[in-house]
């Protein structure tokens, strides 16, 4: 929050001098903007140390987390890949790369026994620790509530609900140890309900506040680093 203050009033501070500066001499504004994007460049590059930060990442098998794996794995972090089938395209996609720091682990967060497993195998690596957790597998299930049935609304909520809560219970303390951060992706159709969507819709909403009593259980105002 500090961080965030400070940079609000800097970049006011700049935008009111700018306006005084290019009135005056162009020269002076030019070299205002180049004076920010600097400060903006270096200290956007300081804030986070890369080196020795490991992240899992759910539902690695296609869509946003197969490519969030392979950019943080270009970033440097290490990273543990879940998927859902260790056969699957995505999952030989990921293990093609030959990175050392890329680990393709099954990781099915319908179950418990996965999840476990999964844990004793990213505390059983001592070359990073683990700072973030991106809970990103999901479902949908398309169907009118009249005609849907519970269990077809307890499917979708074991992937979309109940799973990242599996993985946060589990991994949560390795998260606080390093003071790190959990990203649980959710949809703007946690917030606007339309027809047909309801079993997503009432996943992505829970998702949305058991995240809010997550970050106010565990978290203080201070950025992590």
């Amino acid at each position: 929050m500090v961080h965030l203050m400070f940079e609000l009033l800097l970049f006011i501070s700049f935008c009111l001098l700018h306006i005084y500066v290019v009135i005056t001499n162009w020269k002076w504004s030019f070299g205002l903007i180049v004076l920010y994007m600097g400060h903006r460049l270096t200290t956007v590059r300081s804030r986070l140390i890369i080196a020795g930060k490991a992240v899992l990442i759910t539902g690695c098998d296609t869509g946003f987390g197969f490519h969030i794996a392979k950019r943080l794995d270009d970033m440097g972090f290490t990273v543990y890949a879940g998927v859902l089938n260790e056969n699957s395209d995505g999952a030989e996609a990921l293990r093609s790369r030959k990175s050392q720091n890329l680990h393709v682990i099954k990781l099915d967060v319908t179950k418990e026994e996965d999840v476990n497993k999964s844990l004793e195998y990213v505390t059983s690596n001592n070359k990073a620790d683990l700072w973030a957790v991106v809970n990103n597998a999901g479902i949908n299930m398309p169907g009118d509530v009249e005609l849907a049935t519970v269990d077809q609304y307890k499917k979708c909520a074991e992937v979309n609900l109940y799973g990242p809560i599996r993985v946060i219970r589990a991994f949560l303390p390795l998260i606080r140890r390093s003071k790190g951060r959990i990203v649980n992706v959710s949809s703007v159709m946690g917030r606007y309900s339309s027809p047909n969507q309801s079993m997503y819709h009432v996943t992505k909403h829970g998702i949305e506040t058991m995240t809010d009593s997550l970050r106010m259980e565990n978290f203080d105002e201070e950025d992590p680093e």
